[in-house]
C-alpha cells in the first residue's frame, strides 16, 4: 500500500503494522495456542503436542511466506503459500496483515485474502473464508479488517469492506458482509427439524 493509498484510507482500514520479527511474532502464536487449554499441564508433552499441531504449522508456513513477500522474495512466498495449501489445506495469503497470537486450530478449508488485516490474538477455525464480495464497483468491494480478540468459528464467512471490532465472535456457517461493533456476537439460526 503506498502513502497516498494510507492517507485516503479510512481509519478501520488503514494497515496494522505489526514490526516484530518472524521469532517473536511464532513465540506470540505458540503462546497463544498453548495457553487455549487451562487443564492440561504446560510441560515437554504439551508444548510437542502444539509444535506439532495442523494448526500451528500453518501459521508457521504463513508468517515464514509473509516475511518473504515483505523483503520482494514473492516466488518464495508463491512457494511457501503453496505449501500450505498442499499440507492444511489452509489458503493464508502472504500479502495478508495479522498480529500476533494468532490461532488456527483447524485449518482445513481455511481461506485468507491477500488484502485481509487482522489484529492481535484472533482465532480461525476450520472452513473459515475471509475475502472480496467479487463486485466490480470498488466502492463495494474490498477486505475484511478485524480487530483484536476476535473468534471466527466454523464455516464462518466474512465478505468485503467490513470491520469487526474488537472481540467479536462470528458464529459458525455466518456469512457476514456489514460490519459489527466491539463486543458482537453473530449467529446463524439453527436448522429446523420438519416432520415426515
Amino acid at each position: 500500500m503506498t502513502t497516498k493509498d494510507t492517507a485516503d484510507a479510512t481509519p478501520e482500514q488503514t494497515p496494522l503494522r505489526h514490526d516484530s520479527s518472524v521469532r517473536k511474532l511464532l513465540v506470540a502464536d505458540f503462546e497463544a495456542l498453548i495457553g487455549i487449554d487451562h487443564v492440561k499441564h504446560r510441560g515437554l508433552r504439551r508444548t510437542f503436542d502444539v509444535l506439532t499441531q495442523a494448526g500451528f504449522l500453518s501459521v508457521v508456513v504463513f508468517r515464514l511466506a509473509h516475511a518473504a513477500h515483505l523483503r520482494g522474495w514473492f516466488p518464495v512466498a508463491r512457494l511457501l503459500l503453496l505449501t500450505g495449501v498442499v499440507l492444511f489445506s489452509a489458503e493464508i495469503y502472504p500479502q495478508a496483515q495479522i498480529g500476533p497470537g494468532l490461532i488456527v486450530a483447524h485449518p482445513m478449508g481455511i481461506a485468507i485474502g491477500a488484502g485481509v488485516v487482522m489484529g492481535n490474538n484472533v482465532k480461525v477455525f476450520k472452513n473459515v473464508s475471509v475475502g472480496t464480495v467479487g463486485f466490480k464497483d470498488p466502492d463495494r468491494d474490498g477486505f475484511p479488517v478485524i480487530g483484536s480478540n476476535c473468534t471466527l468459528f466454523d464455516g464462518a464467512k466474512l465478505f468485503g469492506p467490513i470491520t469487526l471490532g474488537d472481540g467479536c465472535r462470528v458464529g459458525a456457517n455466518a456469512l457476514l458482509m456489514r460490519s459489527i461493533p466491539a463486543g458482537s456476537t453473530v449467529v446463524v439460526p439453527q436448522a429446523e427439524l420438519l416432520g415426515d
